[in-house]
């Protein structure tokens, strides 16, 4: 089940700002066995899992020129949890939860020259809780991936893109992009 919404509001010709949400719930039932071809089930499992989510968006645009756009964009994404293998979930690693984020970017985009030349920048920042990892779950019998919530991360970054497309020589592009990030888990 899933409900989104999206409502923006121009305080001037060139300032606006934008706030959408999302509200989802997502129901998880298994029952998983765990057999080998021609033999009897070594092991059945039910687990079940509900997982709620509220995700907004908060965007603030301002168009310096026609041309110059600032932004704020602040947003909450989540990756969805679930369940893992019945082996898994008899060794206790049933269910991992959503991992959630809390994203931040400023930034900018441009045209100069009559729109030949596209100029783009942006700053970000995301904070992770709840990073879902794959990692090894003993059992008496196996050893066996789980997906589990092992902690949290950040990431932090710079990107650019530009695009120059002189009038003067149809069909030609320059483009030089880049980026730089750092992240910590």
């Amino acid at each position: 089940i899933a409900i989104f919404g999206s409502v923006g509001y121009d305080f001037t010709d060139d300032l606006r700002v934008t706030v959408e949400a999302r509200y989802a719930e997502e129901r998880f039932r298994s029952t998983r066995v765990l057999q080998n071809l021609g033999e009897d089930p070594r092991l059945t499992v039910n687990a079940t899992e509900t997982l709620k989510s509220f995700t907004p968006r908060f965007t603030l645009d301002y168009n310096i020129t026609p041309e110059n756009l600032l932004y704020a964009v602040v947003a909450k994404g989540t990756k969805p949890g679930g369940l893992n293998g019945p082996v898994a979930i008899d060794a206790g690693a049933a269910g991992y939860e959503e991992e959630e984020v809390w994203s931040y970017e400023i930034g900018t985009k441009n045209t100069f020259f009559d729109s030949q030349l596209r100029f783009n920048l942006a700053a970000f920042f995301l904070d992770i809780e709840g990073y879902q990892l794959t990692q090894t779950v003993e059992t008496q019998d196996a050893s066996v991936s789980a997906i589990t919530n092992a902690g949290d991360a950040h990431i932090y970054g710079v990107e650019f893109e530009t695009a120059y497309r002189p009038s003067a020589l149809p069909g030609l592009t320059f483009t030089v992009n880049g980026a730089w990030t750092d992240s910590e888990f």
